[in-house]
């Protein structure tokens, strides 16, 4: 008898169907998600890491001026255990190694460096502490007593002026310069901390601003 029923076998179809291959797309989506690590620009945990970090020495420093009549090291001379003479030498590491009591361990030296600074590394406990190993700048002439909600004492190194980088060491920051974010650590916004123990994200754009309204009359910032 004629077999009337023409229908291919499963095994003579050539490819998938629609919902195989739908199928097979969300597989390999999934799998690409979780083998290929996120890129810096979107991954909201170093940003929040960051943060941390940068509240954790921002704290220190408050810990310290409320052990020292509201004065921060470099406010203090060094005939009395401050650092106040260093500050013309431009480096940030003698103004922070005298919180390392607040942060005792590995944990100070690693509080020092932003997981965006991909090109700085956390110095070895019991090494010598040097520039290279902070990735946060100071500005020295803050005051405990000076508007603590809008001063600025740390922020992210990574400064550029009219798209160049700014140099390390001392710095003079002025109204209208145009100092704005190099976008290498976090490049949505990046970090600075304030006298009261909080820390903004300052979008690109608006660094400018934001210092202006926060720094005294000097506007210095300690750069590593």
């Amino acid at each position: 008898m004629l077999n009337v029923n023409t229908r291919p076998k499963r095994s003579q179809l050539a490819g998938f169907t629609v919902f195989e291959t739908l199928i097979v797309v969300a597989v390999l989506v999934i799998m690409a998600a979780i083998l290929l690590p996120m890129s810096p620009r979107k991954n909201p945990a170093r940003g929040a890491h960051c943060i941390s970090l940068l509240k954790q020495l921002d704290l220190a420093m408050i810990m310290y001026s409320s052990d020292y009549t509201n004065q921060f090291p470099m406010e203090i001379s060094t005939n009395c255990g401050g650092t106040h003479e260093l500050v013309a030498n431009g480096l940030v590491a003698p103004q922070i190694l005298p919180l390392q009591i607040y942060l005792k361990g590995s944990t100070f030296y690693n509080v020092l460096v932003c997981p965006g600074d991909t090109t700085r590394a956390a110095a070895v406990p019991g090494a010598p502490l040097t520039d290279t190993n902070i990735s946060y700048f100071l500005n020295p002439d803050a005051q405990a007593t000076n508007n603590p909600a809008n001063t600025a004492m740390f922020g992210d190194r990574d400064l550029v002026i009219s798209g160049h980088a700014v140099a390390p060491g001392l710095f003079t920051f002025t109204t209208g310069m145009r100092l704005d974010w190099g976008r290498k650590f976090h490049p949505l916004g990046e970090n600075i901390a304030f006298l009261d123990g909080h820390v903004e994200i300052i979008k690109p754009g608006l660094l400018a601003g934001v210092l202006a309204r926060s720094l005294s009359a000097t506007n210095r910032l300690l750069i590593p």
